[in-house]
């Protein structure tokens, strides 16, 4: 039976794709049975990016009600064309509170497999009380460390931030 240390070890080493002997030298430094000096280097987040970037918040086992509205979503990216290609957007719109969220990261969860590449889930907070929405050039900023980018690589002004992104896509 494996602990908890040796199973979370295990799960990190798995979400960083490592293999081999670095996978072999990660786990032992997670478990302290190695000095972390002794783990190999990993390339800098900025040189690569993740086989799949997956920030969906955890979904809500208990979803009930939007019947339409979900088969919707699933039967219009369900249908998505293979392998790239171009895809419609869906927007949730309604006031705050009727669960505009929920929907939507339901629906993702339930979409994964349509989207390889990755999902990226990005507040923007648009009707929380007393907080203001998400400044686009900030939301930019968010996505491209998401997208693998160190905090110094990343460009001040809405206008290149967004050059970027279209590039780093």
């Amino acid at each position: 039976m494996s602990t908890a240390r040796r199973e979370t070890a295990r799960l990190l080493a798995e979400a960083l794709h490592l293999t081999g002997a670095g996978r072999i030298a990660f786990e032992a430094a997670a478990r302290g049975r190695v000095p972390v000096a002794d783990v190999p280097d990993r390339p800098h987040p900025a040189d690569s990016m993740a086989a799949a970037t997956r920030t969906l918040p955890r979904d809500i086992a208990s979803f009930t009600g939007r019947d339409p509205e979900l088969d919707y979503l699933l039967k219009t990216y369900s249908d998505a064309p293979a392998g790239g290609g171009v895809i419609g957007i869906c927007a949730i719109g309604g006031m705050a509170g009727i669960g505009k969220t929920a929907l939507a990261v339901h629906a993702a969860h339930r979409l994964a497999a349509c989207f390889p590449d990755g999902q990226i889930f990005l507040p923007l907070h648009g009707h929380v009380s007393g907080q203001r929405p998400v400044d686009p050039a900030d939301a930019l900023a968010s996505l491209l460390q998401t997208a693998g980018l160190a905090v110094e690589s990343i460009p001040d002004g809405l206008e290149t931030r967004t050059r970027l992104w279209r590039d780093r896509l």
